[in-house]
């Protein structure tokens, strides 16, 4: 499978599924290992904020909603080019990453053939659904089933060792 993800946390799935190899495109804030670097194009771009504090990137992003101007640009010739059979993208936040729609316009104006899939979790339940939604997209629901059950049962360990102690606030 040809895949492409358009989001750092979509990425992170694509790798723990085992999908490394058919991942061909990331955007430019996804953490690639060096071993996968040289096959994956970046189809994604935006402005580097790794050196900038936290009020400088705000300052930026507001800067650019407020002119109408996109926070990221979705590189579509390189898109095209990878020929992709699927898509990983988000609706949830406009500042975090390409918008889907953005994204299923770019792949309708190509021609391309590729599924767009769009992850919105809101709540860990909901991260957990993104992953099984990936890994049926991707025809891998058995590892994606097993990925679950694994966090799952980290998560129940960990009630089980605060259990009964006051929360926190934080």
């Amino acid at each position: 499978m040809r895949l492409v993800s358009l989001l750092p946390s979509a990425t992170e799935i694509a790798y723990a599924l085992g999908l490394g190899d058919d991942l061909v495109g990331v955007t430019f804030e996804c953490e690639v290992p060096p071993a996968y670097r040289a096959g994956v194009t970046v189809v994604v771009g935006g402005r580097d904020t790794r050196g900038m504090r936290p009020g400088e990137i705000d300052a930026y992003v507001k800067e650019q909603l407020a002119a109408g101007a996109d926070l990221y640009t979705l590189h579509a010739g390189a898109l095209a080019d990878l020929d992709p059979e699927l898509i990983l993208t988000q609706d949830l936040c406009r500042v975090c990453a390409l918008p889907s729609g953005t994204v299923t316009d770019a792949v309708e104006h190509l021609g391309c053939r590729a599924d767009v899939l769009s992850l919105d979790p809101y709540t860990l339940d909901d991260v957990l659904d993104s992953i099984r939604a990936v890994g049926t997209a991707a025809r891998v629901p058995d590892r994606a089933e097993a990925l679950v059950d694994g966090l799952r049962a980290r998560l129940a360990a960990i009630r089980a060792a605060v259990a009964g102690r006051p929360r926190r606030r934080v």
